[in-house]
């Protein structure tokens, strides 16, 4: 029964632990591609302003639609204001 279930497992086990490994060898290679071609010089050395540039950048904040901003104010022109009441010279 043992050899029945485990070793069948093990083999599958093994073929599935080498499609990952070549999957992984080759998301490795891709982005070490990558991070040669974008932040570094032609000798290999790495380009450390134009990285830390890169890693500092804050995407711009992007409007909100018209007509939320619509509904806000139609809500805030909504609200009652306290006021101060003043006292009466009697």
């Amino acid at each position: 029964m043992y050899t029945e279930l485990v070793i069948p497992l093990g083999h599958e086990a093994e073929a599935k632990n080498q499609e990952f490994q070549e999957s992984y060898g080759a998301l490795v290679n891709r982005l070490t591609g990558e991070f040669l071609a974008d932040f570094c010089h032609i000798d290999g050395k790495i380009d450390w302003e134009k990285l830390v540039i890169f890693n500092s950048f804050t995407p711009p904040k992007l409007a909100k639609p018209a007509t939320v901003n619509k509904i806000a104010i139609k809500k805030a022109s909504q609200k009652k204001i306290p006021t101060a009441h003043k006292k009466s010279k009697s």
